[in-house]
């Protein structure tokens, strides 16, 4: 039985993540935040070659087209960063590390669904706060 849905964090786009791939994971829906958007444009801005630029691009627009609009950051994701950030600090991490990781793992929380990563150790020692989910 699947669960209801899961946030994809910007690591889980970035690669060649394609739908049988999603499809295959175990939740009714998969959803993106916006954050994972401003993510995903800076990589076009830091394209290298236009081989390079096209290539985010045409991911870009297949990823918008098929999970459409980002979650929005809003007060309560604000709060469960703070949260997590708290978490974070009080295990000895810096405050400032890892900020877009904390930031969409706070919309998660926020929006009571479980992370889904291809980088778990951005979120280390988080797990008692978010669900994280390693691809």
């Amino acid at each position: 039985m699947k669960r209801p849905a899961a946030l994809l964090d910007t690591s889980a786009l970035i690669t060649s993540m394609d739908t049988d791939a999603m499809a295959a994971l175990p939740f009714e829906r998969l959803v993106v935040s916006s954050l994972t958007y401003a993510e995903l444009r800076l990589g076009l801005v830091t394209a290298k070659d236009r081989k390079s630029l096209d290539h985010r691009t045409a991911r870009l627009i297949d990823i918008a087209q098929l999970l459409g609009p980002g979650l929005p950051f809003d007060d309560a994701c604000a709060r469960e960063y703070e949260r997590i950030t708290r978490a974070a600090v009080d295990q000895g991490q810096r405050p400032r590390a890892n900020t877009m990781d904390r930031m969409i793992a706070a919309s998660a929380v926020a929006h009571r669904m479980p992370i889904i990563t291809r980088n778990s150790s951005d979120l280390r020692g988080l797990e008692d706060l978010v669900e994280v989910i390693e691809l």
